[in-house]
């Protein structure tokens, strides 16, 4: 049997394009991912919608949570992380229910 528990695949964002009415329940996470080119600065956003959402982020090759720039917990669920010069690679974008949210839009541009 599996002892992991279930494995989170991540949801892909295209670059400027919004995704709408994301959702999220109590403390749960939702992961999406972005690929990023070096040296052109990426923002990730979240807005709209009800409830509390926050927002964590990660590098290529850092863990979640490592340095200042890699989450936004404002109260509500206007979120933004901004990198003003970026590595390539994969960036893992996570949003977290605090305690829940709905209808919130999250977009990445570069």
């Amino acid at each position: 049997t599996d002892k992991c528990g279930p494995v989170l695949l991540p949801i892909a964002l295209v670059n400027k394009v919004e995704l709408h009415a994301q959702s999220g329940r109590d403390v749960a996470q939702v992961l999406y991912s972005f690929e990023a080119q070096a040296g052109k600065v990426l923002s990730f956003m979240t807005y709209g919608g009800s409830g509390d959402v926050s927002m964590h982020v990660r590098a290529p090759g850092a863990l979640f949570g490592d340095g200042e720039n890699t989450r936004s917990i404002r109260v509500g669920n206007i979120e933004t992380v901004r990198y003003v010069t970026p590595v390539a690679g994969t960036y893992l974008i996570r949003l977290v229910g605090e305690p829940a949210y709905a209808g919130v839009s999250l977009v990445a541009r570069q």
